[in-house]
């Protein structure tokens, strides 16, 4: 019998450097209602989604894949999902408001050239639904229960001023005291 039982155990394991926290457990919480109106309100785009994929369905088909998978990460409370779930909304929205200024242009071009214009009063509440729609998401995903829930807190000061430590957003580092931390 070579080992012996009075020894402390030996690792393989590469010691944590100063500013390294290490896997640390997530602190359990139930969804805030910040969450539960992001999960509503991305349902919903999922919907509107599925029915613009019935006009231009090459278009549709990657929106919804990508809502999706935002989705299932938002309700499975991946950090990357909260990531892509501020980004996204942001860049839709900037194209719903090159939308209504092409609309806009559009609007005065016919009314120059033909002397009467159409009505475009069914696109102008859609469109304003959508752009609140789409400026929501990332307000309600910003608020300090929401980071909470998503482990975006520093277990070792308390910041919210955290960055990813890597590409997948599977770890952690504060922007404030510098630790990392990964769950």
């Amino acid at each position: 019998m070579s080992d012996n039982p009075f020894h402390p155990p030996t690792t393989d394991a590469v010691p944590p450097s100063p500013g390294d926290l290490g896997p640390i457990p997530r602190p359990p919480s139930s969804m805030p209602g910040t969450v539960i109106a992001v999960l509503v309100l991305v349902g919903i785009y999922l919907v509107g989604s599925l029915l613009t994929a019935l006009h231009n369905p090459a278009r549709a088909v990657a929106e919804i894949g990508i809502g999706v998978l935002i989705f299932v990460g938002l309700v499975r409370r991946h950090a990357l999902a909260w990531q892509w779930g501020m980004i996204m909304p942001i860049l839709a929205a900037l194209s719903t408001v090159v939308g209504v200024l092409a609309a806009v242009v559009g609007v005065l071009t016919a009314v120059t050239a033909l002397g009467s214009a159409k009505d475009p009063s069914f696109v102008r509440p859609m469109m304003v639904l959508t752009l609140g729609l789409e400026i929501s998401i990332p307000v309600l995903l910003s608020r300090r229960r929401s980071r909470l829930f998503y482990g975006l807190q520093c277990p070792r000061c308390q910041g919210l001023k955290i960055k990813a430590g890597n590409f997948f957003f599977t770890s952690f580092k504060c922007r404030t005291c510098h630790s990392a931390w990964r769950y």
